[in-house]
């Protein structure tokens, strides 16, 4: 035992930077046994996300990135430039593809490299922290404080969030350049930057405000005029990569008109409170949740928050004995007697609600508590900048004081658009409403990522008080110290991984290749296990569950729905298309069954196999046909009808929910010849299109004769194919003389309402023939 102690010791001293990082292996391994048990037939956490990101890395492992084949992601089909629609984790890629090319089974690989990200973020933080302390013991325990932290284990089923072992090692190049001046540093910390942003595109955004606050703090601050230069001048160059991996993102964005609200980037935005809110995940904490959020346990750890109270009380008493200045003293019992009425003020809203005081010469009221919580809070915040620890940190260009500030800010984009206390949005704005402004700002989904960086932010602070508390210890001691703190920051965020099962295979992969593959139902969680295996497998997947979808997927979910025959109609008329359902959807199945020339290819394991054979397109437009005038409209919604007919897609008409009994009138003034189609558009609201419609012609407004009766489902997917940002639909019919054109909705959907943003009369005839759009 004592000599293999004594080699461990050795190997310890010879190759300390390897033994951390068997160390983190081993703890990464414990905590993921469950998946390494079962590598080949199990995914990391669940079948959601994991089962994107594996599918993305096994992509991007045997396409060549950044070809016109790479963006042609086969899902979504036949849409082009499906990978847009999504991350592409290249800069993860350069870990997994080698890993991928050695075990050629994409679910391992996808495994493996999940839980190498564990000790990867463990080793980049401990050369990050060696580098700032001299002390491998402190860096040892920050590397363990970013890569087992609580916050991590709420984000295990987002490999991009978990991957984030590039950025401490962007930051050691800036230190490593400060300090020492040598270049190459700047080439360390260009690479690690451009390979952070393409593993996470969110941190083009958040690891980039960092990078602008240290720049600020270390650089401008002190004047190093020619080290911006240089750190301006290796961004640039870094960023030059970038432009084709994200010039597509833009094409294709505005081809869909995808976009993000604010309100989504408000439902997944950080609690004020969720500073104690513990992924259910950890062991120790998973009880703790308050200001619970999605994205939002933020909870840090108690022994973190340890070693960060240590960090401020070193930092207070490293603060010179000179007095402020009188001004400066002036404004600080300002600001505290400001912050003092507006806490008070929310305490007495809070316990006795709103009121009102007038006492002739003194008029005071408090109506609500957003107000004098915003004071309060923002006061808080003003005193702990102006503050003399805060004010030396700055002056001293404080490592510590930096990552304090960094994680403070980084928190404070992590409440969103709007800061939310104990749940209610307060309609006080935070400082992320900046990002809006920036090009792709408004694509961001989920503020609270940005707590990723607080926590890289407190683990460095973290290393930096464990260096200062250990070098005051004896050797014997500190050892001891350092088994205490390991076990306390390993306590807070120590999470089993779990590991759930993989897809059940098709009863027929070899027959799939190549081919056009639909899964029944579509449009619900369920399309990430088609999805995976059509990238696995080599065929083509009309199911898709990406970061966003295409607009012809809502017509798709409804038309399975409802178990619409027309949902098969635009696939067909491509090639042939094979479709999969499971034996336990009797309805499905015969939905699938009564389709002309269906054949049941393969029944296994309570899964049927469905070949339909390709099909003719369905009736055409004639090519000259033409929009005929509209005169004036009617509804049985009358309000806002014109909208309808007013040449923009910005304004619609909107009448429902969905009853069966909602209808629109078209009249064109006089009886035009050859009728034959009309055409609707649905813009934004393309989830609103009619469940089932029928059309009616009429000469004098009394009688009428059928035009079109059925769904809508074909050519509704058809035309967003076509058409994603107008999502048209058209409906041909036998061409007619005709003066009103009648729409009437008869299906029922009590979900949604119809609407539409602009309708049009089609007449005309022509001997050549086009596609309906």
């Amino acid at each position: 035992m004592r000599n293999l102690l004594e080699r461990v010791t050795q190997f310890v001293r010879r190759w300390p930077v390897l033994a951390a990082f068997a160390v983190y292996c081993v703890v990464t391994a414990v905590l993921g046994r469950h998946v390494l048990a079962h590598p080949s037939s199990t995914i990391v956490h669940d079948a959601g996300d994991p089962l994107l990101t594996a599918a993305l890395l096994h992509w991007n492992a045997w396409v060549v990135p950044l070809t016109h084949a790479w963006w042609q992601f086969p899902i979504f089909y036949p849409t082009a430039d499906a990978l847009a629609f999504s991350e592409h984790l290249l800069g993860l890629s350069v870990v997994a593809a080698p890993i991928e090319w050695l075990l050629r089974d994409p679910l391992a690989a996808a495994n493996i490299v999940t839980l190498l990200t564990y000790p990867l973020c463990g080793v980049a933080v401990l050369l990050l922290v060696r580098r700032l302390t001299g002390s491998l013991a402190a860096a040892f325990l920050a590397g363990l404080a970013f890569a087992f932290s609580p916050y991590r284990a709420a984000q295990m089923s987002h490999l991009q969030m978990l991957a984030a072992f590039w950025a401490p090692l962007a930051l050691l190049g800036l230190h490593g350049y400060l300090e020492s001046g040598r270049k190459w540093w700047l080439a360390v910390y260009g690479v690690a930057w451009l390979l952070q942003t393409l593993a996470n595109l969110y941190s083009l955004y958040f690891f980039s405000a960092l990078v602008g606050l240290w720049v600020l703090w270390f650089v401008v601050a002190a004047r190093r005029w020619p080290a911006l230069r240089d750190i301006t001048v290796a961004t640039l160059l870094a960023a030059v990569p970038l432009a084709p991996a994200l010039a597509p993102y833009v094409a294709v964005h505005a081809r869909h008109g995808f976009a993000r609200s604010a309100e989504e980037a408000q439902t997944f935005s950080a609690d004020l409170t969720g500073l104690l809110c513990a992924s259910p995940e950890t062991a120790l904490w998973g009880w703790l949740n308050v200001g619970c959020r999605p994205e939002g346990a933020l909870f840090p750890g108690a022994a973190l928050l340890v070693l960060v109270a240590l960090a401020i009380v070193s930092l207070r008493r490293a603060r010179t004995a000179d007095a402020p200045a009188s001004a400066l003293r002036f404004v600080r019992t300002l600001v505290a007697l400001v912050g003092a009425i507006g806490g008070v003020a929310a305490v007495s809203v809070a316990l006795v609600g709103p009121w009102h005081l007038d006492l002739g010469f003194v008029r005071a009221s408090a109506s609500g508590i957003d107000k004098p919580l915003l004071i309060f809070v923002g006061a808080g915040l003003v005193l702990t900048l102006l503050s003399r620890t805060a004010i030396a940190a700055a002056r001293r260009q404080s490592v510590a004081g930096f990552y304090l500030l960094g994680a403070l800010v980084m928190w404070l984009f992590a409440l969103g658009p709007t800061v939310t206390f104990m749940g209610t949005p307060r309609r006080v704005s935070g400082p992320f409403q900046l990002l809006f402004l920036l090009p792709g700002g408004d694509g961001l989904r989920a503020p609270a990522r940005f707590w990723l960086m607080t926590t890289l932010c407190l683990a460095v602070v973290a290393g930096i008080a464990a260096s200062e508390l250990l070098a005051r210890r004896s050797r014997r001691g500190a050892v001891l110290v350092t088994l205490v703190l390991a076990l306390g920051l390993l306590s807070d965020g120590w999470a089993t991984i779990p590991a759930a099962p993989a897809p059940a295979a098709f009863p027929d992969h070899a027959a799939l290749r190549g081919q056009t593959v639909l899964q029944l139902p579509a449009g619900t969680l369920e399309d990430l296990a088609p999805q995976f295996l059509a990238v696995a497998g080599g065929w083509r997947s009309v199911n898709g569950y990406s970061g966003y979808e295409p607009r012809f997927y809502e017509a798709l979910r409804q038309g399975a729905r409802f178990e619409v025959d027309g949902l098969f109609q635009p696939f067909r008329e491509r090639g042939d298309l094979f479709v999969i359902v499971h034996a336990d959807q009797p309805r499905l199945r015969a939905l699938v069954e009564r389709q002309p020339g269906a054949v049941c290819i393969g029944d296994r394991n309570g899964i049927l196999q469905y070949r339909l054979p390709r099909r003719p397109p369905a009736a055409r437009v004639p090519a000259k046909a033409a929009p005929v005038r509209i005169a004036g409209v009617t509804a049985s919604c009358p309000v806002d009808v014109m909208s309808a007919i007013d040449g923009t897609l910005d304004t619609r008409w909107v009448c429902g929910p969905q009853r069966g009994t909602e209808w629109f009138q078209a009249d064109l003034g006089a009886a035009a010849d050859s009728v034959t189609a009309v055409r609707y558009m649905l813009g934004e609201s393309y989830r609103w299109f009619p469940r089932a419609l029928v059309i009616e012609t009429s000469l004098d407004g009394q009688a009428w004769e059928a035009a079109w009766d059925g769904d809508v489902v074909a050519p509704t997917i058809e035309g967003s194919l076509m058409e994603p940002l107008t999502a048209p639909a058209t409906m041909r019919f036998a061409p007619r003389r005709a003066r009103y054109v009648r729409l009437r909705q008869t299906g029922k959907d009590s979900d949604v309402n119809w609407a539409l943003a602009e309708l049009a009369v089609l007449a005309g005839r022509d001997d050549q023939f086009a596609k309906a759009r």
